[in-house]
């Protein structure tokens, strides 16, 4: 019973985390596009100036 409560509590708090944020961010698009791709990229390896998505992806690479 309390393993079975631990896991209601977990999953309760996951659910505050998640974020939809990026629910709408298509990244095929992103991937067939040579010239966003190559933005992300440079953003990325720091040779190139980066959009507000690219500096929050520039974020995410530390958590890989």
């Amino acid at each position: 019973v309390l393993a079975l409560f631990l896991l209601v509590v977990a999953c309760a708090l996951a659910d505050d985390r998640y974020t939809t944020k990026y629910d709408n961010i298509d990244i095929d698009t992103i991937l067939k596009s040579d010239r966003l791709l190559k933005n992300y990229v440079n953003c990325l390896l720091e040779k190139g100036s980066c959009t507000p998505d690219g500096k929050e992806l520039k974020e995410f690479e530390y958590y890989l």
